[in-house]
């Protein structure tokens, strides 16, 4: 192959320049060349999203053409521009935001990491079970057949902390140069292993630590976001003024109102993923009323997402072999500006609204039973409809804690009829802070002013804002404080219990 097919070639600024007017006389070209990817700065790809935001908005606020060259052996960056102040300066961002990041090959992988049990001394295994409708396992703990085997030497919990603030701090490096926008969010649920060693599923805790540290890079592990209904319900349980667990900020939180609750309706076509949120409105008439509780539903605006698109994202997962569950927290990267996405749904929010029939029947948390008539669902190729409800906590000054139950229909078959009765069948929790995304949106310049660690930046809170447990060491603790307690709280579903 030679040097032309290897070479990959990005201009960007001639689309700018032509839309805004004449263009620029653009006298002062500059040139500069850098080692290639793998010696010191980024993969300059046309396809790379980050580096195509990156090069067009220099190229717009400078008014200049700049145009990347890439080799097998080097990187050609040349500038054209009005002046040569202009082009330097130009230059000099390039040279900061192109520059290679430590764990830059990371970061859209997935990390897992051990937290031990808190009493290490408890004579226990980790059992892997497998689990319904996959070809993986989930982690069980369980006492060994022969105590005597056990020779458990799992790292104690205050490493895990230093390694989970270690994997933090290496992702906030590379995030901060990072030009699209993310969301971040704590989610609860089971770690699948896809991977493990032939005829063997009862690990120490040890063990399991290094079969963890494998499948990571392997990629052999993935994580179930959801819980089950009960465990939903243990949870919502423990969110009451009565709890002395909680802290007096969150009671008083609870006795004013919360949880908001919120309510729509979610159902999957050939390619998309349609959202309606809806809302009772009183003392109106309409064909979609429900008369025995005198009050129809409104359907609010459609949100659609593609269904095969997948954008790249982070997750830290922390294995907990001693709980019911896992969690994780995960950083993804956000699709374009709503303003620039062309997917349109297959029907209008009035059409929705014409053909769904609420029976007067209520589901959990107050969700309201309905149907939709089958031709409509036949038309639009409907696979499969779900409710949500959700209900949202504030937990104190900094945290927002979100428990979405997930109501099932069953699929609809041709002649079936619009009523089917519905269940709650899952749910997700949520953990996220509201100023997380303002603080990760997209930065065309690749160069975020954030503090020096991980902590600094997303987890400060103020000293009279605790979390259960008590005063926390640092902001790292009080985090981990309020995720402990949600495991805590989901660990109490009596129904697990023998």
């Amino acid at each position: 192959m030679d040097d032309a097919a290897r070479r990959k070639v990005f201009t960007s600024g001639a689309d700018q320049l032509v839309r805004v007017g004449p263009a620029p006389r653009l006298f002062v070209s500059v040139c500069v060349s850098w080692p290639a990817p793998k010696r010191g700065f980024k993969d300059v790809d046309p396809a790379d999203g980050d580096i195509k935001r990156l090069l067009s908005h220099l190229a717009g606020e400078h008014k200049a053409v700049i145009r990347a060259e890439e080799t097998d052996s080097s990187v050609m960056i040349t500038v054209k521009t009005t002046n040569r102040p202009t082009a330097q300066k130009i230059i000099k961002t390039l040279r900061g935001t192109l520059l290679y990041q430590a764990g830059e090959d990371d970061m859209w992988r997935t990390k897992l990491l051990f937290n031990p049990p808190a009493d290490g001394g408890r004579p226990l295994v980790a059992v892997l079970e497998p689990v319904d409708g996959t070809t993986g396992r989930k982690i069980l703990t369980a006492a060994p057949k022969q105590l005597a085997e056990l020779v458990d030497t799992a790292s104690p919990s205050g490493e895990y902390k230093e390694e989970l603030v270690k994997v933090l701090d290496g992702k906030a490096n590379v995030m901060r140069h990072t030009t699209a926008g993310m969301r971040m969010k704590v989610q609860f649920g089971t770690v699948i292993l896809n991977q493990w060693r032939k005829d063997k599923t009862e690990y120490t805790f040890a063990e399991l630590e290094t079969l963890l540290q494998r499948a990571g890079p392997r990629g052999t592990a993935q994580m179930q976001n959801l819980v089950s209904e009960s465990s939903a319900r243990a949870l919502i349980k423990w969110l009451t003024p009565s709890n002395p667990e909680l802290p007096e900020l969150l009671t008083g939180f609870l006795k004013d109102g919360d949880p908001q609750r919120s309510y729509s309706i979610m159902m999957d076509t050939k390619n998309l993923h349609i959202e309606a949120t809806f809302e009772p409105v009183y003392g109106q008439k309409s064909l979609d009323r429900n008369s025995n509780k005198g009050s129809k539903y409104a359907l609010g605006p459609l949100s659609t997402y593609p269904l095969e698109k997948q954008l790249e994202a982070a997750e830290i997962i922390t294995v907990c072999p001693d709980s019911t569950y896992d969690w994780t927290l995960e950083i993804r990267k956000k699709a374009v500006a709503e303003k620039d996405n062309k997917t349109l749904p297959p029907f209008t929010v009035g059409e929705l609204q014409r053909h769904i029939k609420f029976t007067g029947e209520f589901l959990d948390q107050g969700f309201p039973n309905f149907g939709i008539a089958d031709h409509f669902l036949r038309q639009h190729d409907v696979k499969n409809i779900h409710g949500k409800t959700s209900l949202k906590y504030t937990l104190g000054f900094k945290y927002i804690l979100e428990v979405n139950l997930f109501h099932r229909w069953a699929a609809k078959q041709p002649g079936q009829g619009a009523d089917t009765t519905a269940t709650t069948t899952t749910a997700a929790v949520l953990l996220y802070c509201d100023d997380w995304e303002y603080q990760m949106r997209a930065e065309p310049s690749g160069n975020r002013d954030w503090k020096d660690t991980f902590a600094e930046q997303f987890l400060e809170y103020f000293p009279d804002d605790p979390a259960p447990g008590g005063d926390a060491v640092d902001s790292t603790g009080h985090f981990l404080q309020w995720v402990d307690f949600i495991r805590k709280a989901l660990d109490s579903d009596d129904s697990k219990k023998d």
